[in-house]
């Protein structure tokens, strides 16, 4: 299946080309896609939705001033399993730019002008919104479509007659993801062609071991001219299982025996995609020139040619091992559903504990959705900071007695060290390590406050002076820090010198609680990390998103509602400098509650900024546990009213199953473990 792989996070240009060759990959790669049929508008794809009875699938690719290539069409629509699915179930219609104002009009989700990222929405015919996902990873993707569509039996766009032969019918359930009608169906087969069928049935189902088996019977029965078939079908699988010799000694059986067949240039593909991963950049760029140059009306030619075109983080490539059981579980569809009223105080919170306690893995950490696409842990900085996030809830809802302080502390350290020397050393779009270095030195803290016995309290220290350290190196030129790094990875494209509000004072609050648990910290890189958060404040006390010069102050006129979230965390960082006071924190709180409904409403959506104002999903839950913070910053007296409004607006974020999530961007460990924190500062005595 093919899926979005990073290769480790260095900008790769391609070697120079004739300039008609290169325009020879562009044509091709725009081709990427084509498989799918797509509607070209919204009224052409309403249109076929009613008539089909199906559904429309908006695909989404939405980043507005990003030079990236549209992995939408390049990866999620030239996955064979993919194209079956949707083609048999589904209307697909294209959602960029250029279409999302047309399909905005016609549906309640609710896709503003700032509306960014990319994903799936699955609506019915009239634009009712029926389930999104945020990820256009095939292996994702494909598992989110199968229960979407099961969930919508009226829209079966055209059942599976049932006449046919059983092994037919087999195929046609298969091809519709209709996995359990295939596999009553393919339970003894007896065939080459039954057996294939049954791989491919297991393997959509993440049992490549089973998958294997029923390969090698294939290939024991008679398989004919099903050889290539069943040979390549063996590539994908073993692959799959992360096991590389066997997929390349497949690849090579087809180059030598297959010859000239479809199957073969897939396997050129992948063993172009193999040498690369392994250091050998010019063999697999052979086979992909070789690809688009001479069999142009192949899909391989595309899918080559779009690789060609690509910097080296941004390579499509089969994935080489299916996602971890435990990650396809973070992006399950689970019900929002508030705690129940009359549950005695405290439950919420202890449900949500004990959800998270459940999920924790062997190595201390948790597992999230980052991870289908940037790997786990040590280079993937959103991994980082959700494990580091977990910790500290864990820590904060009284799991502090000595051995779990202890194991707490391994973990941090582990983390700390691994991420400061796995980070990518090359250009990037994005630069999330500000968040998990900055929530490293959180849980540091956390953990030398605790002064537990058996407490590695040097060690600790001396990891947070390298986190100090690595934030000192990231610090804009205007005072504040960003995770926004470049628009583009083209060789000598320009790099915006811009700092975040939200992310400064971020940053001040793990600097400053770092600083009250012992770490040293440079007190004028701090001091002009507080002076950017003052410039970014107006007279009227609205914060601004970013900040682009030293000198720049924040406008009088902004958007208030769309800058409310952040309020209380800006506002408390300076309160905690001296430089702020009680009247402006309870103001940024007023701010805060005035325009959190409509914050609320974007809980749950797989796309981000989709906000009339640009509130994202992304940060509803980050925002409810800063605000309880700046609330356990005020005078006792005066922390009541507001406590019991944020504790209304968690419960909206609350599942059935206890957990608590804003987005499945960033899935429910993380969203547990922030609902947790807020929990802890709320019941503060």
């Amino acid at each position: 299946m093919l899926a979005l792989f990073l290769l480790p996070w260095v900008a790769v240009a391609p070697p120079a080309q004739e300039a008609d060759e290169r325009a020879q990959w562009k044509t091709l790669a725009e081709r990427c896609g084509e498989e799918l049929a797509w509607a070209p508008d919204w009224e052409a794809a309403a249109a076929r939705a009613r008539a089909e009875e199906k559904p429309i699938l908006a695909v989404a690719w939405l980043y507005p001033g990003f030079d990236l290539a549209d992995s939408s069409r390049r990866v999620f629509a030239m996955d064979t399993d993919v194209i079956e699915l949707v083609n048999a179930r589904c209307v697909p219609l294209h959602l960029t730019l250029a279409t999302r104002a047309a399909i905005a009009e016609h549906t309640s989700y609710g896709l503003s002008p700032t509306a960014f990222g990319s994903g799936l929405l699955v609506l019915a015919p009239d634009g009712e919104p029926l389930a999104d996902c945020s990820y256009v990873d095939p292996t994702a993707a494909y598992d989110f479509l199968c229960s979407a569509l099961a969930a919508q039996p009226e829209l079966a766009g055209g059942a599976v007659p049932p006449g046919l032969p059983a092994l037919e019918r087999a195929e046609r359930h298969l091809a519709r993801g209709e996995l359990d009608a295939a596999a009553a169906l393919l339970a003894e087969p007896t065939s080459a062609r039954a057996f294939l069928a049954r791989a491919r049935l297991l393997r959509r189902r993440h049992d490549a071991l089973g998958a294997r088996t029923a390969l090698e019977a294939a290939r024991a029965h008679e398989p004919g001219e099903l050889v290539p078939a069943i040979v390549f079908e063996g590539v994908t699988n073993e692959l799959s299982l992360a096991n590389v010799f066997g997929a390349h000694a497949l690849c090579r059986e087809l180059l030598e025996q297959h010859a000239g067949s479809e199957e073969a240039l897939g396997a050129a593909y992948v063993l172009g995609l193999l040498e690369v991963a392994n250091g050998q950049r010019p063999a697999g760029e052979a086979r992909w020139r070789a690809l688009a140059r001479d069999h142009a009306d192949s899909r391989w030619a595309l899918q080559a040619a779009a690789t060609l075109l690509a910097p080296g983080v941004e390579l499509a490539c089969y994935r080489l091992a299916a996602p971890p059981e435990d990650v396809r579980a973070t992006l399950a569809d689970v019900p929002y559903a508030p705690a129940p009223a009359g549950k005695a105080k405290g439950a919420p919170a202890a449900e949500a504990l004990g959800w998270l306690r459940a999920r924790r893995r062997a190595d201390g950490g948790w597992p999230d959705p980052s991870e289908l696409a940037a790997g786990a842990r040590d280079s993937n900085a959103l991994s980082v900071a959700i494990d580091a996030l977990g910790a500290r809830a864990l820590l904060a809802r009284g799991e502090a007695e000595p051995g779990a302080v202890r194991r707490e502390a391994e973990l941090a350290l582990a983390l700390g060290r691994a991420s400061l020397s796995e980070r990518p050393r090359g250009p990037t779009y994005m630069t999330y390590e500000v968040w998990s270095d900055a929530l490293l030195l959180e849980l540091l803290s956390d953990l030398l406050a605790s002064e537990a016995p058996d407490l590695p309290a040097e060690e600790l220290r001396g990891l947070g002076r390298e986190l100090v350290e690595a934030l000192a190196a990231r610090q804009r030129a205007n005072g504040g820090w960003s995770y926004f790094e470049a628009v583009s990875l083209a060789e000598g494209a320009a790099k915006p010198e811009q700092s975040i509000s939200f992310v400064t004072a971020s940053v001040v609050l793990a600097l400053q609680h770092a600083q009250a648990a012992g770490i040293a910290v440079d007190g004028a890189g701090l001091a002009r990390a507080l002076d950017a958060l003052e410039a970014f404040r107006s007279e009227a006390g609205v914060f601004a998103y970013m900040l682009w010069s030293y000198q720049e102050r924040a406008p009088d006129e902004q958007q208030v509602a769309g800058a409310a979230g952040r309020a209380p965390l800006c506002e408390l960082a300076l309160l905690r400098a001296g430089r702020s006071d009680t009247a402006r924190l309870e103001a940024a709180l007023g701010q805060f509650f005035e325009h959190a409904a409509v914050l609320a409403q974007e809980t749950g959506k797989a796309l981000m900024h989709c906000g009339a104002e640009g509130q994202g999903c992304h940060y509803v839950l980050y925002d409810y546990a800063m605000c309880a913070r700046a609330i356990a910053a005020l005078p006792a007296a005066e922390q009541k009213p507001w406590r019991a409004r944020l504790l209304t607006r968690l419960d909206s974020a609350r599942r059935s199953d206890g957990a608590y999530c804003d987005t499945p961007i960033l899935g429910p460990a993380s969203g547990t473990a922030l609902a947790l924190l807020a929990f802890a500062e709320l019941e503060r005595d």
